[in-house]
């Protein structure tokens, strides 16, 4: 079943952090219907940290782990790996590599690394949606998700930042970019995103959905 299939459904979708095919396999073994490689945690894996990591790397994780299972994958995509042009060719890797959805923060690029301490470096609402935009425009098959996070709890406080998210859900621009999911993010904790039932191609009306992960 796809990720775009399990999100309809009345149930949360559990992705555990899957870093490499073991860990896809344990986690499709123990009945999880999905599973998400983390950028934050690829990167203290190779001693890197995320902020040094690049989309061919977590590409090829992917093909690792489609490799040995049918688990579908979300990528954490960090800031999609550039401005709004570059996500044509982030997008067009991420699928090719088998992800069915990637998550892009409203993070400055290059990404920097203070995030680790709790320091967030916010870009405006405008260039987010530009993102968002661009990743769907660039996107292949409508069943690939584009998941849009907000960092701005850490940025502020967890009111404010569930507040900017649904501000930047409910903007114009944004819905027409086909937005597929909003998000918060937040260290050390489960992370939630909510979606927009009008979806690209799907025009039955706002149906929330929520996607459970892991902090990657």
């Amino acid at each position: 079943m796809s990720l775009r299939q399990l999100i309809q459904r009345p149930m949360p979708v559990t992705a555990p952090l899957v870093l490499n095919p073991l860990m896809a396999r344990m986690a499709e073994a123990a009945g999880f219907p999905a599973g998400y490689l983390g950028g934050g945690s690829t990167g203290y894996q190779k001693v890197a940290l995320e902020a040094n990591l690049n989309v061919t790397e977590m590409c090829q994780i992917a093909v690792d782990i489609g490799a040995v299972s049918s688990l579908p994958l979300i990528l954490d995509g960090a800031c999609g790996y550039g401005d709004p042009m570059h996500m044509h060719r982030t997008v067009g890797m991420s699928e090719a590599a088998g992800f069915q959805a990637i998550e892009i923060e409203d993070q400055l690029v290059p990404k920097r690394a203070h995030h680790h301490a709790g320091i967030e470096h916010m870009i405006p609402i405008e260039l987010m949606a530009a993102k968002v935009r661009e990743a769907v425009a660039a996107r292949r098959s409508s069943d690939f998700l584009i998941v849009a996070r907000t960092n701005a709890i850490r940025a502020s406080s967890l009111e404010e930042g569930l507040r900017g998210a649904r501000r930047r859900l409910r903007r114009r621009h944004e819905e027409q970019a086909g937005l597929e999911s909003g998000g918060e993010g937040h260290a050390g904790r489960h992370r939630s995103r909510e979606a927009p039932g009008d979806r690209a191609g799907d025009r039955r009306g706002r149906q929330a959905v929520t996607v459970t992960t892991t902090r990657g």
